[in-house]
């Protein structure tokens, strides 16, 4: 048992399933969505791709030591327990309205026709996260693809959780409580926030929701568990595809897979597709193998990949809301607010262990990056921001677990450290204690969800919406 557990969990092994698992919803979109002749295009296109990377992985194996093996069962026991929290396969709570539009999802890739098309429109989402469920439950029915569903999320989870793992250079049980607890110091902005700018109604608001990530308004950087349990994708997907782009850069030190791994982002989690761009770069900077970057799977399959779905997201009938946040700079209040919510989410972190990194190149794209993003707004609850920092603040939590266990940091940072812990803590808290305070255990009854259109008619969520006249649809669907 050990033996087969120690070659299964090496870390050839794991990159290849890793692999696999990013890749399977592009395969099933191609021959879902897409003429015969583009389905086969990109399919060879990204399994020659795949191939190629494979075949260049290190021969140099990382198996589970015993003590670690130990570790690892305790690791699935922990997932296990945050996945029946989630709301994935029905057990949980799950948070409206992100559960109400991926059951809505759900419910048309089950019913209708591969592409979706409705009477007007189309569907046009990243379904990277949703396809290989919704296949399962055309195959097996709605029910088993619901529990499907589960296995999915719990699988992408181990694998996105072993690279903070291998990432971070140490781990235990106890690293992964952390790491499920890890968020910005969103009570203590709450606090100020309406100590300084009395609010009444909207703390009333905050304490009857129980979801106080939205003390800053437009500027959210969601905590790991708030990621987990609103949006899946952004944590399995989203961290699993940030690990991979720095397992790349740190331990392959090759840049021959980069645009590759880049352009895998954009189905699944287009909006970390758009802020992980800074780490992309500055992986090229450090590992300097330009040679190497003008790959197969960078410069043939990576474009072809993003000219594909930038066709079908450009093919939305309504255009999601852009700009620099200049109305919400006009606020009186509006320097004060971002200056606290930098401090407060990322900001009192970074002071600790900044000058153990300063000199890398990855934490300070991350850190930039990290203190640029709140001034950019794409989407109607600037999703970018909200979904586009999953990838940052992974790198945050990496780089801190480094500091800790591996820079020799002093008593007075190690307390700082665990104060802020301590204090960003309440936030998954709460996300935790809602789940359970409103736990169920059921498969959502087929026919009592909405289908996306009626979505668009009671909600007016019309960003699932595809113009069937675009290009996309004319040239590159079936």
């Amino acid at each position: 048992m050990k033996a087969q557990l120690k070659n299964l969990f090496s870390d050839k092994n794991i990159e290849i399933f890793s692999l696999i698992y990013i890749i399977i919803p592009y395969i099933i979109f191609a021959f879902g969505w897409l003429k015969l002749t583009v389905a086969l295009t990109l399919s060879i296109l990204i399994t020659i791709s795949a191939i190629l990377y494979i075949k260049k992985l290190d021969n140099k194996e990382v198996y589970l030591q015993n003590k670690n093996l130990k570790y690892f069962l305790i690791t699935i026991l922990i997932l296990l327990v945050w996945c029946l929290l989630s709301g994935m396969g029905g057990f949980g709570f799950q948070n409206n309205p992100d559960w109400e539009k991926n059951n809505a999802i759900f419910h048309d890739l089950f019913l209708n026709k591969w592409p979706v098309i409705y009477k007007d429109y189309s569907l046009v989402y990243y379904l990277g996260y949703y396809l290989p469920i919704g296949l399962v439950m055309k195959l097996f029915g709605w029910n088993i693809g619901y529990l499907f569903s589960f296995l999915w999320g719990f699988s992408g989870l181990i694998l996105a959780v072993y690279w903070l793992k291998r990432l971070s250079g140490s781990f235990s049980p106890l690293i992964l409580l952390l790491f499920i607890f890890f968020s910005g110091l969103d009570i203590l902005g709450l606090i100020i926030k309406f100590s300084v700018f009395p609010d009444p109604e909207g703390l009333a608001y905050f304490k009857h929701v129980g979801c106080i990530e939205w003390w800053a308004g437009f500027f959210q950087f969601s905590s790991m568990t708030t990621t987990f349990f609103w949006v899946p994708q952004y944590a399995m997907q989203g961290w699993l595809l940030t690990g991979l782009i720095l397992n790349n850069i740190q331990n392959h030190n090759s840049s021959r897979n980069l645009l590759f791994l880049w352009a895998l982002c954009i189905f699944g989690v287009p909006f970390i597709f758009l802020a992980i761009i800074p780490i992309i770069f500055a992986g090229i900077y450090k590992t300097k193998k330009l040679k190497e970057l003008f790959s197969f799977q960078n410069f043939i399959a990576a474009p072809t990949i993003i000219f594909v779905f930038m066709a079908y997201f450009t093919s939305k009938a309504f255009k999601d809301p852009f700009n620099a946040m200049s109305d919400y700079m006009q606020s009186s209040y509006f320097i004060v607010i971002y200056l606290l919510f930098v401090l407060i989410e990322f900001g009192l972190y970074a002071i600790v262990i900044h000058k153990y990194f300063k000199n890398d190149v990855i934490w300070n794209a991350a850190l930039i990056s990290m203190i640029l993003m709140p001034f950019i707004r794409l989407g109607g609850g600037n999703d970018f921001v909200m979904r586009g920092s999953a990838c940052y603040l992974f790198i945050l939590f990496i780089y801190i677990i480094r500091a800790v266990w591996q820079k020799g940091l002093s008593k007075s940072e190690k307390a700082a450290l665990a104060i802020f812990f301590i204090i960003g803590a309440f936030t998954p808290f709460l996300e935790i204690k809602r789940s359970i305070t409103h736990y169920s255990a059921n498969i959502p009854v087929l026919t009592k969800q909405y289908s996306v259109m009626e979505l668009y008619k009671y909600r007016n969520n019309y960003q699932y919406l595809g113009d069937k006249k675009a290009f996309f649809w004319k040239y590159l669907a079936k």
